[in-house]
């Protein structure tokens, strides 16, 4: 009976294993890609996820709450102690979508549409962005996709639908993120701020997958 129960649970989970890779196929097929260009950006992604590439190290001040030296400070200075934060970007939920982005926008598409898309995907993720001392940034990552595929329906209609969202999520919520909050990496602290990360399907690539499978619903 236990080894049946097993079994059950390996089959089932190897169906939605199965089920999501083939949305995710869809969902790249509906951007102008073949089934063989989508599996290989689809593979990319995934094994580009466990990259993380180190792009600035910055020493912040530390301060204890509570001092061991009693003298005052216009007596003797104490040195800050630092910290090190690290600012990395994952290849596979930074760098491999950005790149597919800029193939996209130099494709026959609109424009404007796609700069507004941006801009409204960046300022929501900016204001729903939270920064987590010692974590990095953290967001409701359904937000941006929604957002990404309405405005894609409502600027682009049915045809342009899917590679303004795709765009619109992907660099709209790393733009908002990672770029309008840099006045706020202080206040993550020591930690390493990886850009694009947050698992093997970070969070901006699902973003842009399911801004895809919402502008897909007009077609």
């Amino acid at each position: 009976m236990c080894f049946l129960f097993i079994l059950f649970g390996v089959l089932l989970l190897i169906f939605f294993l199965l089920l999501f890779f083939n949305v995710l196929d869809i969902s790249f097929v509906s951007l102008g890609l073949n089934d063989v260009t989508a599996f290989i950006l689809m593979l990319s992604i995934l094994l580009g996820s466990l990259i993380n590439i180190p792009v600035k190290h910055r020493n912040l001040p530390f301060h204890e709450s509570n001092s061991t030296h009693n003298a005052p400070p216009f007596v003797y200075y104490y040195p800050p102690k630092v910290t090190r934060q690290v600012i990395a970007v994952n290849l596979g939920g930074a760098i491999i979508p950005i790149a597919f982005c800029i193939y996209l926008f130099f494709q026959d598409m609109p424009i404007w549409q796609t700069l507004v898309g941006i801009a409204v995907a960046a300022l929501i993720s900016w204001s729903i962005t939270k920064p987590v001392r010692g974590v990095g940034f953290q967001i409701f990552w359904l937000i941006p996709p929604l957002i990404a595929g309405l405005v894609g329906l409502l600027l682009a209609g049915d045809s342009g639908a899917a590679p303004v969202a795709f765009i619109s999520g992907v660099v709209g919520t790393i733009i908002g993120v990672y770029v309008l909050n840099f006045y706020r990496y202080n206040k993550v602290g020591p930690a390493v701020i990886n850009i694009g990360g947050g698992g093997i399907f970070s969070g901006i690539f699902l973003t842009g997958v399911v801004a895809v499978l919402l502008s897909g619903l007009g077609s």
